[in-house]
């Protein structure tokens, strides 16, 4: 449904490319949340699955807080980041219909939850498991990918973004400076990292949300009354509620913005093709390798920057 509301502002080919890089993001996700869950069962004795049978408890709860939301809910919410921030333009820099924001961040955490749901199935082989989530997890997967992508969106349009001006920093920067080393250089360039302090900014709202509603669920499978573990059930899919409204409430911001063709855009050269960047970009040519897509942005008749989706540059004219 969002897709057909703001479906001007998208382009389809980058709605997919969003969803493929999320559900291969989950693989360095899974290498590193996996030992280090092994890692603190080993020096604390903390276990994601050690209270569900021994009623809730202070250790159990504590373990329950850590896991949801440090083990679950501030990783995944960061891949969703990490996956729309890219299409963000630069603080310094408007976007013309930057409400695809909003569909690109849908996107990602959509085909994240739907992987993260075929692999929960997989290990509790209970089809129900599936069913539940499918019901209540995924829609709030894809409401923290809304929220994000609105946030993005608003700092679009107000100019602000999670950028620090890298393209004006680059210009400025002594030859030295730009050989540096190359994780800073593919980091400027990909313009997929955003800052720490923009980072916490985006991510605090979606982080609490995802992280209350599994540490509700979490203490939930600890309780032996059945009335119990439903009423935490209901607080968690309240989170949910929550995080649509709050997904809805920012959109509204966006409305009164003129809407724009960005499809025709791209098909006439002033927006940038779409551009499939599997681990960051890491894979697509920004260490030395051929790039996917086109970044260059021609300028528009009125000499306006306008671009929503990859990071523009300025063409002198001819």
């Amino acid at each position: 449904f969002p897709y057909w509301v703001y479906r001007p502002a998208t382009v389809p080919r980058q709605v997919f490319f969003s969803g493929q890089e999320a559900v291969l993001l989950m693989l360095p996700l899974l290498g590193i949340g996996i030992p280090a869950q092994r890692l603190l069962k080993f020096a604390t004795g903390i276990a994601s699955d050690k209270y569900t049978d021994e009623g809730i408890s202070g250790e159990g709860v504590l373990a329950a807080f850590i896991f949801a939301f440090f083990f679950a809910s501030l990783p995944e919410e960061l891949l969703k980041l990490l996956v729309v921030s890219r299409l963000a333009p630069p603080s310094r820099l408007r976007g013309v219909d930057p409400r695809g924001l909003i569909v690109y961040g849908m996107a990602g955490a959509a085909a994240f939850a739907t992987i993260e749901n075929i692999l929960y199935v997989m290990l509790s082989q209970k089809l129900g498991v599936g069913i539940l989530r499918a019901v209540v997890s995924i829609p709030g997967h894809i409401n923290t990918g809304a929220i994000m992508g609105a946030k993005l969106a608003l700092d679009a349009v107000r100019a602000r973004g999670p950028w620090k001006d890298w393209d004006e920093d680059e210009e400025e920067a002594p030859a030295s400076d730009k050989a540096s080393s190359c994780s800073s250089r593919c980091a400027k360039r990909m313009g997929c990292l955003p800052t720490c302090g923009y980072s916490f900014r985006v991510l605090f709202i979606p982080v609490c949300l995802h992280g209350c509603f599994n540490f509700f669920l979490f203490v939930g499978t600890q309780a032996k009354e059945s009335r119990v573990t439903l009423l935490l059930m209901v607080v968690s899919v309240f989170m949910v509620i929550i995080g649509l409204l709050y997904a809805r409430y920012l959109a509204k911001f966006l409305s009164l913005l003129p809407q724009e063709d960005m499809q025709m855009l791209v098909s006439t050269g002033v927006a940038p093709l779409p551009e499939f960047r599997p681990f960051l970009g890491l894979c697509g040519g920004w260490c030395g390798g051929r790039r996917n897509g086109v970044t260059e942005v021609a300028l528009a008749p009125n000499n306006d920057q306008s671009v929503v989706v990859g990071r523009p540059v300025e063409v002198s004219a001819r």
